[in-house]
């Protein structure tokens, strides 16, 4: 790495509902700097953090139970601020039409300009998404559920010198496939 550049890097997952082995395999793909769960398997996501002596930054999901944690949540992320969400109460639905999800990625894109984020993760649908809106990047990291018929999913994020880059990668066998990738250039400074 050059001198002065600093990155930070985190594993982004949601709906894991209790597959530590998943997240577990999903950690020690590359090193990170934290987790991110984005609900519905924040204790499970508590333990990796704590095995992993790495912070967690984590929100409530609907099937969380008494979890500890707020159901939305800003947090710093390099140079930049992240804004997570579960979902669960914005009516997002997977079998919902592009037109309707133009209007879902309009208010999460509102929330990004409220809480001055570049970055929104969500999740509740299962479905990895990853895309960008004139604010920054939204990215869902689909799932790593038992019984889904999709393969397990989860997000990379990095910043490096302001530059944000976020990765959807999926599982293949033992590995970790890069399936698509976004990023934002650094923000301008002033």
């Amino acid at each position: 790495m050059k001198a002065g550049t600093e990155r930070v890097q985190w594993a982004v997952f949601s709906d894991t509902h209790g597959n530590s082995g998943a997240m577990r395999s999903a950690l020690a793909s590359d090193r990170f700097d934290a987790i991110a769960h984005l609900g519905d398997g924040v204790a499970e996501a508590s333990a990796l953090a704590r095995e992993a002596g790495i912070p967690l930054h984590a929100v409530s999901g609907n099937e969380d139970g008494a979890a500890d944690y707020p159901e939305t949540r800003s947090v710093t992320f390099g140079a930049d601020t992240a804004f997570l969400i579960h979902g669960h109460r914005l009516d997002l639905n997977p079998y919902q039409g592009p037109d309707r999800w133009q209007l879902h990625f309009a208010s999460m894109e509102a929330l990004m300009v409220r809480h001055v984020a570049r970055l929104l993760f969500f999740g509740h649908t299962h479905v990895p998404v990853l895309t960008s809106v004139t604010r920054g990047i939204i990215c869902n990291p689909g799932s790593m559920y038992h019984g889904s018929n999709r393969p397990h999913t989860f997000a990379v994020a990095q910043s490096r010198d302001g530059t944000l880059t976020v990765r959807l990668m999926r599982q293949d066998g033992h590995a970790w496939i890069m399936d698509k990738e976004l990023s934002l250039e650094a923000a301008p400074r002033g």
